[in-house]
């Protein structure tokens, strides 16, 4: 039986990786290897494969990375050295004979130990630069970068020269009306004007109808009957004579007092124009410096009602109040009787009015009326007092200009009439 030339292996003189071998017994230099050391070299078989080619695509993607970029190419040192050595390390290499055909594969031994790693070859020496390659194709486009920050703004240009007027357009449409704006705030009363003159008497108004006759007075006493005549002889019935002239009428008596008309008493309108402005607790009178007109009711010194026959009577009065304070006030009014001195004021008379608690500015009008008994010698009066000061009765213009013409306000307006 002739021996096949089994094809020649080389193994480098210098190796350390642990294995055991022997001679088959077939022919000489072929090599069996244990399989718990085929089965070693088969794994670092693989992670040096695995090595390599992460080792390759590294590289490569570093290479073309700087071609793209027109850079110089970055070859890891093992590469280089490996070029650079290969010829020299040619001979260190044994020729070995060819491999005679494989035996059966023996029994599977036990897993020997992992042998230790072999030492790290040497660095070879950098290889020269490759030939640039061509340009590989162009890679996606990579993500949008985060914006910059903004440059700063240039200097504004200088203005130019202004353009020449043009032509005025037609006018545009008339736009909708915009909404009602929200109304003001109410601007605080103007002040009080100067009183104007007091304008000239009017004409005379006409005259009024004439009012009912009173009642008939009673009969006077019947006058005195003249002197009779002598009689005469008593003469034969003759025919009748002549009547004989009529007597003189006798002088008509004297006419009686005038009685009290029915349903109609004694009566008077008054009214005062001044201004009174009040202390502070202090009581005054209300002034009445005007009759409109009246008959047996009379005011006396400006304010003393005076009746001129006893009877009941009902005092009406109306006073227009003005706060000229921040502050609220109280007012107080009352009647009094035969003088102003407190033993003079009418029990259960008086009647608080607040006035300021709205606006910096209030009028208020006080108005009631009082049934009182009177003689004929005896005269009433209207009391006042306030608890501050700034507050007074005010007789003058109206706040209100327009329409022209308002006529003044009087203080205060008081009537009297007799009801019993």
């Amino acid at each position: 039986m002739t021996n096949e030339v089994a094809p020649r292996v080389y193994f480098p003189k210098e190796t350390n990786v642990p294995m055991s071998w022997k001679s088959c017994g077939c022919c000489d230099g072929h090599v069996s290897f244990k399989r718990e050391n085929h089965e070693v070299l088969s794994r670092a078989l693989r992670i040096a494969l695995l090595s390599s080619t992460l080792l390759f695509s590294v590289t490569l993607f570093s290479v073309l990375t700087s071609v793209a970029l027109g850079k110089t190419a970055w070859l890891p040192d093992q590469i280089v050295s490996f070029f650079e050595e290969e010829k020299s390390d040619a001979d260190s290499f044994d020729r070995i004979g060819p491999a005679g055909p494989q035996g059966e594969s023996g029994e599977k031994g036990e897993a020997g130990e992992i042998g230790p790693v072999g030492p790290t070859g040497r660095r070879g020496a950098t290889g020269a630069q490759g030939e640039r390659g061509e340009v590989g194709p162009q890679g996606p486009v990579g993500l949008q970068g985060l914006q910059g920050i903004p440059g700063v703004s240039g200097a504004s240009g200088a203005s130019g020269a202004q353009g020449e007027r043009g032509e005025v357009g037609p006018q545009g449409p008339v736009g909708s009306q915009g909404l009602q704006g929200i109304p003001g705030v109410t601007g605080a009363p103007g002040a009080t004007g100067a009183q104007g003159e007091r304008g000239e008497v009017g004409p005379q108004g006409p005259t009024g109808p004439q009012g009912p006759t009173g009642p008939q007075g009673p009969t006077g006493p019947q006058g005195i009957q003249g002197v009779a005549g002598a009689p005469g002889a008593t003469g034969a019935q003759g025919e009748p004579g002549i009547q004989g002239v009529q007597g003189i009428q006798g002088v008509q008596g004297i006419q009686g007092v005038q009685g009290i008309p029915g349903g109609f008493g004694a009566y008077g309108s008054f009214y005062d124009t001044s201004t009174t402005t009040l202390v502070t607790n202090i009581a005054t009178v209300i002034p009445l410096n005007t009759v409109d007109f009246s008959s047996g009711v009379s005011v006396i010194d400006n304010y003393k009602i005076s009746m001129s026959q006893s009877g009941k009577y009902n005092i009406a009065f109306s006073t227009q109040l003005r706060n000229r304070s921040n502050g609220t006030r109280i007012v107080t009014i009352w009647l009094s009787k035969n003088g102003v001195a407190p033993a003079n004021w009418i029990p259960e008379s008086a009647t608080d009015i607040y006035i300021g608690r709205d606006t910096d500015t209030e009028r208020i009008v006080a108005a009631w009326n009082f049934f009182v008994n009177a003689s004929s010698s005896d005269y009433f009066a209207l009391m006042i007092v306030a608890n501050g000061d700034s507050v007074d009765a005010y007789g003058g213009t109206s706040a209100n200009l327009l329409p022209a013409g308002i006529p003044q306000i009087p203080s205060t307006i008081l009537t009297v009439n007799q009801v019993g």
